[in-house]
């Protein structure tokens, strides 16, 4: 049984899941409100959104290619995503 499929049959550890889940998402979460706050991210945009398309790239290719990540991918990967969430 996955963590997620506990998580959907039990409450109580659907608590915990979420919890995690929100702890997973801090780092990432507080990169993109720096980034707001120097100018560098559209302070429009809605920050879970913003985190979901962050990761979406490296998750796709890591889980559904099972490509390992390369470091030109990480490059190319993190300045897509700098452009897309700088203010136009």
């Amino acid at each position: 049984l996955t963590l997620l499929g506990r998580a959907l049959a039990d409450d109580e550890f659907e608590c915990l899941y979420i919890r995690a889940q929100e702890l997973r998402h801090m780092p990432l979460r507080r990169v993109l409100q720096r980034g707001m706050a120097r100018g560098e991210v559209d302070p429009e945009i809605d920050l879970d959104q913003a985190m979901y398309f962050t990761q979406g790239p490296f998750v796709a290719k890591r889980l559904v290619e099972f490509d390992p990540l390369t470091d030109d991918d990480i490059e190319v990967f993190t300045d897509l995503v700098c452009r897309a969430l700088a203010p136009h």
